[in-house]
């Protein structure tokens, strides 16, 4: 199921997020009907990539644009190419992509692809069972490992 996405000028409306004057569906609720006086649209496909929503201000309409793939070089190259980026520093990270672009009235669904992985060590008979914490980060073809001691806490 698709969605939703509207055009909305005025305020945030419950059960949703609100990105300059994007507003996107955040429940389950019945958004038909023009559900707070505004008209409701279905995004597009998100399966196949990374997607950019914003407020069409020639229409009032929600537009969107698509990465092909859901690869980190894909967002960072859709979101460092974007005409309100001309002439910044490229985003060599999409979490720092991700944070300018809410707080320029842009929606995305990427998320970071960061992995956890727990592992489950037995050293031997006498020895109590250790775990370890490793954080994997892939930003494109690179990918870095750290490995923290039992009770560290990451935020």
């Amino acid at each position: 199921m698709a969605r939703p996405f509207a055009y909305n000028s005025g305020s945030q409306l419950s059960g949703t997020a609100k990105y300059g004057n994007l507003t996107v569906a955040t429940s389950t609720q019945n958004f038909s009907g023009g559900y707070g006086g505004v008209k409701w649209f279905n995004g597009p496909d998100e399966s196949s990539g990374w997607v950019l929503g914003f407020a069409r201000e020639d229409n009032q309409q929600p537009g969107f644009i698509r990465t092909d793939n859901k690869t980190d070089a894909e967002f960072l190259s859709m979101v460092n190419n974007l005409p309100e980026r001309r002439s910044q520093s490229a985003f060599t990270d999409g979490a720092s992509a991700k944070t300018w672009l809410n707080a320029n009235g842009f929606w995305t669904n990427w998320e970071s692809t960061i992995k956890r992985v727990l592992f489950l060590g037995d050293a031997g008979v006498s020895t109590v069972a250790s775990y370890i914490e490793s954080y994997i980060t892939s930003t494109g073809n690179q990918i870095t490992s750290t490995t923290a001691p039992l009770g560290t806490t990451y935020l």
